[in-house]
This record gives C-alpha cells, structure tokens and sequence, in this order.
C-alpha cells in the first residue's frame, strides 16, 4: 500500500513530488480567511471572518500566527499596508479600519457607504482606493483621513486592482445585470473608468499586470458541484483577452506574480467527490500551469509573496500555507495516475460506512477521520480484516478524509457526509 496524493493535472506538466507547501497547523484561527499580506519578509497579516472580522499578524514570517483584539466588526476582504506601521482592512457593510501603530490597535473610519467593500490598495504614502459592491469606488489622497466617492456603474462588484503607476491601473470583477466577468481600466489615476472587456461569464475576483502590456485575470464558478473558470491574459494593455488555460476546471479566487513569467493562481478544484485547495505555477508567462500539491482540502482565497521564494496562501477554514522555494519545481513529465488500495461505500454516506480491500491486512490497522480543516473527529482500529465497518452517524453534513493506516503504508481518502 503506498501513499496516495488525490491531485490529478488536466495538464502535460507534473510537480516533482518534494514538499513543497507547509500547512500551518494547528490553525490559527478557524474563521474564514479572504486575504493575505506581508509589510516585509517577517512581518505579514491575514484577514477574514466567518460571523466577525478577523484579523491575524505574524511577525516571524509566518511560522507562528496571533489573532488580534480588535473589537466585534463584519467580516473583513482586504488589507493593504503603506508601510510597516501604517495599514488599512475593508470589509462587509462599508467597514474601513486603520492602524498607525502596526496592527496592534485598529480605529474605524467612516465613509459613509454602508456597501460590501472587496479591495483597498495604495499607490502612495497618501493616494489609496478602495473598491466593492454597486460600483463603489472610493479615493483618498490625504492617507485615509478622507475618501471621496466616485460614480461607478451599480450593477458592478468590483473585486480586485492592479496599478502599473499613479495613473494607469486595471480592475475587475462581475455585472450582476448581465451576468458577465469585467475589466475596467484608468488612465487618470482613478477619477474615470473604462469598460475594457466582459467577454466570460465567469465573475472574475483578481488581477495581476506584470508590465503595462501584459495582465492576468481569474476567477470562476460552480455548477452542480463541478468547478470552472478563467485564467485571462493579455500582452496587449487589455485591449484583447485569451485563455491561458482552456479548459479550466478550477474555482479561482486570486493570482500574483513575482517576475515577469513566473506566477500562482489559487482556489479550488473540480469534482464534488474530489474538493481540494489548488495552488496552480506559471514559469513561462502563462502559456502553461501546473498544479501543485496544496496539501489542503479547503478553498484558498488569496496568494502573496514577499520575494521569490517565500509565499502565502490564506483560505476557508483559518488555512493557512507556506513555502520557502517559490512553490517547488516543476517538470515536463506525464502525471502518473495514483490507484487506490482502499474503496468506501456507500459515499456520499448517512450512518455507516463499510471500507474494504482486496485481501486481508495483517496486523493493525488503523482509520481516524478528520474534518478537511484537519481537526480529529473520530478514530478507531481493526484486526487482520479486509473489510471494515464505521459508525458515521455523529458527523453532520460535510466533507471529511479517512485516514486509513497499516503496516504496508498510509492512504487518506476523501468521505461526504449527506
């Protein structure tokens, strides 16, 4: 019995099998996370909330996370620092918080929007915007003291910016009138908007431009369990759009870039019965990605680098993930297919389930089930058998792993609870 890794790559390219993401664990904090940011190579932040906002800071960059004491606000979606001391999060109901003193204390500020607010970026010690629901576009040039609003289309969410300069910047996001993913472009440093393309109907949540020409957009949707989308590029400004990877079978929710052709995207694949955090790498500008090895079962949300070889990743369930080598290397083989030892039925399951092999298991084994955000739920072990049956009717509706190890080796295999 070997030691399966569930990802399988619609692609030509397969990731060498080193470690190359670590799982911060235990998790920090089991609220949803929707962004990350690192001020320098120790000092980073990750913001989200399930009921209530929640902001962490690491100052060991990223080995150890603390939950921050900031007060009861809506969940948070965005955070952008100018510098080490001085940060902004935005979040659901118009909520705005800054910190001068380098996250320790957060005051809130008030806008007068009450509107779901998705992104805040600066460009400067006191030129910043931020972006959401109902076209809501608002500038500050005095540090955030004071934002002024400008008039945007009210049936855009706008998600995600990427400025190449003051003046030049790109930003997208989803007409919920027609239903359609959109990119908008400035060349006035905000004060007006362009339409520049809604040609997918996938919601498109995060931009990345490397240079003023070249430009990555992703994002994606689900239908029936099934996951798809988009990973847009330009080389033209924004001008002209094409797919880099088509067909897209990923539920992306963030892209980033740390040179010109090297880049991530993260969210979530595929099938209901194979759910899993995805991580995918470009070396080459785009034209081809490689799924890497996530080692999470949650959707990731947001992906940030503070130079070329420390990244971050931030998820649903307070996941977070680390790498110290851009990632891993990639090479050009052949994915191999991993069969399994194991099969559970029935899956989807009620209250019991019966996990079996093809011949008898000397010695112990042992099963233990976890919920995907890695907490041990139940554990329990058997004797010289090929067929096991487990109580599952205390677990509430859901998506666990099994855990499933003996003698031989260890297999991890995916349960859904109905």
């Amino acid at each position: 019995m070997k030691k399966i890794f569930l990802s399988i790559c619609l692609m030509v390219l397969s990731v060498l099998a080193s470690a190359q993401w670590t799982l911060v664990n235990p998790a920090p904090t089991w609220h949803n996370l929707n962004s990350v940011y690192f001020v320098n190579a120790d000092i980073g932040f990750a913001v989200g909330g399930s009921t209530s906002g929640t902001i962490l800071r690491t100052i060991d960059g990223g080995i150890t996370w603390t939950e921050l004491a900031i007060g009861t606000y809506p969940p948070f979606y965005s955070i952008s620092f100018i510098d080490i001391y001085t940060g902004f999060v935005v979040g659901d109901g118009g909520t705005i918080l800054k910190t001068s003193d380098g996250g320790t204390t957060w005051n809130p500020i008030t806008t007068g929007t009450s509107k779901l607010l998705k992104s805040v970026y600066f460009t400067g010690s006191n030129t910043g915007y931020i972006f959401g629901k109902s076209g809501t576009i608002l500038k500050t040039i005095d540090g955030g003291t004071n934002w002024t609003a400008y008039a945007g289309n009210t049936c855009y969410t706008l998600s995600s910016v990427s400025f190449l300069n003051i003046n030049l910047a790109y930003a997208v996001g989803f007409n919920e009138c027609d239903f359609k993913g959109i990119v908008l472009k400035t060349t006035d440093g905000g004060t007006s908007w362009s339409k520049i393309y809604d040609g997918t109907y996938t919601p498109l949540f995060s931009v990345y431009f490397t240079d003023a020409n070249t430009g990555y957009a992703v994002g994606g949707y689900t239908s029936n369990y099934n996951y798809y989308g988009n990973i847009l590029k330009t080389i033209d400004g924004g001008t002209t759009w094409t797919n880099a990877l088509n067909p897209c079978p990923y539920y992306l929710r963030s892209v980033y870039f740390t040179d010109a052709n090297t880049g991530y995207a993260v969210g979530s694949n595929g099938l209901y019965f194979d759910y899993h955090g995805t991580i995918l790498k470009t070396t080459d500008a785009g034209t081809t990605w490689t799924n890497l090895l996530s080692n999470s079962y949650s959707e990731l949300n947001s992906v940030f680098f503070s130079d070329a070889n420390n990244g971050y990743v931030a998820g649903l369930n307070g996941t977070i993930l680390q790498t110290t080598n851009g990632g891993g290397t990639v090479s050009i083989n052949e994915p191999e297919s991993a069969e399994s030892s194991f099969t559970i039925c029935p899956n989807p399951a009620t209250n019991k389930i019966s996990i079996s092999t093809t011949s008898i298991l000397p010695g112990e084994t042992r099963i233990s089930i976890t919920s995907i955000s890695g907490q041990q739920l139940m554990q329990t072990s058997f004797q010289n058998q090929k067929q096991f049956d487990v109580d599952v009717s205390t677990l509430r509706k859901g998506i666990y792993l099994v855990k499933i190890q003996g003698n031989a080796g260890v297999e991890t295999k995916k349960l859904v609870i109905q």
